[in-house]
């Protein structure tokens, strides 16, 4: 008979059989087990980027092991994606490497057009977010110098791109009425 320590698995020889079950969150074969690794690993690498990225590279390529469905694995790899952040560099570095690893495969599940679309978006939407702060600051840069200003000069200044906005949050600092930014807007 076993000595009585109060531990759970000194009482129940069973309970230290570590064949039974997964020695890591990873190993596991259900698909809540990733999600659970992933929060785990995410844990234990936090403040630490280079293990962080190796930890979420072995989840996905777990994910292309598992022979799951395509949605399937698309949705595990955004919430995994999504706890798992990585500077920039390590970020891209991934990408390179779950492209090589779908160009072995029959079928990509996160396919080149699909990144370069999500790129193009998220660099598109810095791009309108920017223009639209501009926006802001220069209608109410223009409002304090010069009032409220008339409805078709105001569509103008709504038309004009980010570039011009910034010209226009220059120039705007020499005008002293409304005359001196129609005059503006019509040479830009």
């Amino acid at each position: 008979m076993l000595p009585m320590t109060g531990w759970a698995h000194d009482r129940n020889p069973r309970s230290a059989d570590t064949r039974r079950r997964p020695r890591h969150p990873v190993e596991g074969r259900r698909r809540a087990s990733l999600p659970t690794a992933a929060h785990v690993l995410t844990c234990q690498t936090r403040g630490d980027a280079e293990q962080r990225y190796a930890a979420k590279w072995r989840l996905a390529r777990l994910l292309y092991e598992r022979n799951w469905d395509r949605q399937r694995i698309i949705d595990l790899f955004a919430v995994i994606d999504w706890m798992m952040t990585l500077p920039v560099a390590l970020e891209a570095k991934l990408w390179q490497n779950l492209t090589t690893l779908e160009r072995n495969k029959t079928m990509p599940y996160v396919t080149s057009v699909e990144r370069l679309g999500y790129t193009r978006g998220h660099s598109e939407g810095r791009e309108e977010g920017r223009r639209a702060e501009a926006e802001t600051l220069v209608r109410k840069l223009l409002q304090r110098r010069l009032g409220a200003l008339p409805g078709q000069i105001d569509a103008r200044v709504t038309a004009l791109s980010l570039e011009r906005l910034e010209a226009l949050g220059e120039a705007l600092l020499d005008f002293t009425s409304v005359d001196d930014l129609d005059a503006w807007l019509g040479q830009h």
